[in-house]
């Protein structure tokens, strides 16, 4: 039996993600997965290798660009490598600012954010004595650095992305494709919360943060639930296995059901 890579939508987990399933990789004890995006390969997070056990492994993809058709290839530690199908995460027409670490913890950004950005050069000019033309040299651009500005409407809203943006964690940017060519890694310069009016009751707030597009941060899913905040919630195991039926442990550690 050859092995098998199956991509499968999940639209009830929050955000989307996609389950990467392989079976029938006899004799294989460890395999790299990759999404295969526009701009080029990137290894999955959790599959980078992923420890495959009795010929089968489960991995969880959450950074996958949005709109966009891809496919993911799993090259095992002995064998040739094997491709999925093609799948589409649909955007939903939402901005998301995922945390690739903490997924559970990622916000949906109201409306339609802005996004502005900005290339430093790596140059300088030279002006020679005797020569009438100066000298201009240069390496190119580095990274973009950029402004986000987005708006919320309740404390629990502000709260819940002020606290991604100060996560300390490069955040990636998952928009409708209408609304960006790219998906890019930001890395979080600084965040400032304004009043959107001076009425007291408003909880309207702009938030604003500066960033600079980041490589993509390498470091497997952050567990997000300790077991004193998980035992409250599910006290027995009967409870729990209620809330994440046909899941899995890792489901459970990153994130409530």
């Amino acid at each position: 039996m050859a092995a098998v890579l199956t991509a499968t939508l999940d639209t009830a987990s929050t955000p989307y993600r996609v389950v990467l399933t392989i079976t029938g990789a006899t004799g294989v004890t460890t395999a790299t997965i990759v999404c295969n995006e526009p701009a080029g390969s990137r290894p999955v997070r959790g599959a980078d290798p992923l420890v495959i056990s009795g010929g089968g492994g489960v991995a969880f993809e959450f950074e996958a660009p949005r709109d966009v058709p891809l496919t993911w290839t799993a090259t095992p530690n002995t064998g040739a490598p094997f491709s999925s199908a093609t799948v589409t995460v649909p955007s939903d027409n939402k901005v998301l600012l995922l945390h690739p670490g903490s997924p559970a913890t990622s916000v949906y950004l109201n409306g339609s954010p802005i996004v502005d950005m900005s290339y430093d050069m790596q140059s300088a000019v030279f002006e020679p004595p005797g020569r009438q033309d100066a000298v201009y040299w240069s390496t190119g651009s580095n990274s973009a650095k950029g402004t986000l500005v987005a708006w919320t409407g309740s404390f629990a809203e502000t709260a819940a992305l002020m606290n991604i943006l100060k996560s300390g964690f490069p955040l990636r940017l998952l928009a409708p494709a209408a609304f960006m060519d790219s998906s890019p890694y930001l890395g979080v310069l600084s965040a400032k919360e304004t009043r959107a009016t001076t009425q007291a009751w408003d909880q309207t707030r702009y938030i604003t943060a500066e960033f600079q597009v980041s490589a993509r941060p390498i470091s497997s899913l952050q567990l997000l639930w300790t077991y004193s905040q998980l035992n409250p919630t599910y006290a027995t195991y009967t409870a729990l296995a209620a809330a994440y039926a046909g899941k899995t442990y890792i489901d459970v550690a990153i994130g409530p059901a």
